[in-house]
């Protein structure tokens, strides 16, 4: 199955899905919205019967060790508390939990311990810990991470996914997902401090989540921007429950305010929240939808 897109030009409202979201045919950026990842829609919680999804709430575990290794990198006077840091965390969570979308939140920390992949692991890796695990760790534990304020990396399944309109998807099933903050870098919670060469640390989780839920860099690849064509800031979730992929564009237009735009590893500036780019990009992934939809128009 596969469909063509135009080029759109016109105001920015674009979203990047992560680069290795390519539908399998690297030459044609038009079909990548076929490949998509997506986090399954099914029911029940990892905590309450083992099962990895959107039922309860996508659940995150923060490290036991992540802020006694985190809160001397913060420039703040005083240092943080633990809970400030945790609070932080919290409010960007509850930032992609828009009242439109799917997405829901859980921590489940001291219930699940977060767990990095073993050293060699080569089969599909369906991810031990929480849904979405919390790490602070030196380059020297965790060597991707050097020269960033963070990383985060999600693993996926070859299998299509349950989409939130009750449908099974194409693309990619996310099992896991490791947000790692770089304990050889530094931070801050007050906004104030901006400028000051360190990591807004709310604004990083911020954008780290959207890389948990397979959103990539829009600024970094533009080539790879889509705009939903002739779109409204309202109606995107009830169409794109009807058809995923119809009337989306490729544009060069790329928002430069878009909480998902990379920061080329400068320090993360204060943000002040999703802009419609991202919310697009959310949208088109996880839109609230009826519980079933009879029907989706596909190109083919």
């Amino acid at each position: 199955m596969s469909f063509a897109l135009g080029l759109c030009s016109g105001p920015a409202a674009g979203f990047v899905l992560h680069e290795v979201l390519d539908n399998g045919t690297p030459n044609d950026l038009a079909d990548d919205l076929l490949g998509a990842a997506r986090w399954n829609n099914v029911p029940g919680s990892l905590v309450g019967s083992g099962t990895r999804g959107l039922g309860g709430g996508l659940e995150y575990a923060i490290a036991t060790d992540f802020c006694p290794k985190l809160i001397p990198k913060f420039i703040d006077t005083p240092k943080p508390k633990c809970s400030q840091i945790r609070s932080a965390i919290r409010n960007a969570f509850n930032k992609w939990s828009l009242k439109d979308s799917a997405l829901r939140f859980t921590n489940v920390s001291g219930q699940i311990a977060p767990l990095l992949p073993p050293a060699g692991y080569t089969e599909p890796w369906i991810g031990f810990g929480a849904e979405i695990d919390l790490f602070a760790l030196s380059s020297r534990d965790y060597p991707g991470v050097s020269g960033y304020g963070a990383l985060t990396s999600f693993y996926f399944l070859g299998s299509s996914p349950m989409g939130t309109n009750g449908l099974v998807m194409t693309g990619k099933t996310i099992t896991s997902a490791d947000i790692v903050f770089n304990t050889e870098t530094c931070y801050h919670l007050k906004p104030r401090l901006q400028g000051r060469g360190c990591n807004h640390f709310e604004s990083l989780m911020l954008h780290e989540i959207g890389h948990a839920l397979a959103l990539g860099h829009p600024n970094q690849f533009p080539q790879r921007n889509f705009v939903k064509y002739q779109s409204s800031a309202h109606g995107i979730s009830s169409h794109i429950c009807q058809n995923s992929v119809a009337d989306f564009q490729l544009s060069p237009n790329i928002d430069p305010q878009a909480m998902m735009n990379s920061s080329l590893r400068a320090a993360q500036p204060v943000s002040a929240g999703l802009t419609n780019d991202d919310i697009d990009g959310l949208k088109f992934l996880y839109p609230l939808c009826p519980k079933k939809i009879n029907r989706v128009n596909s190109a083919s």
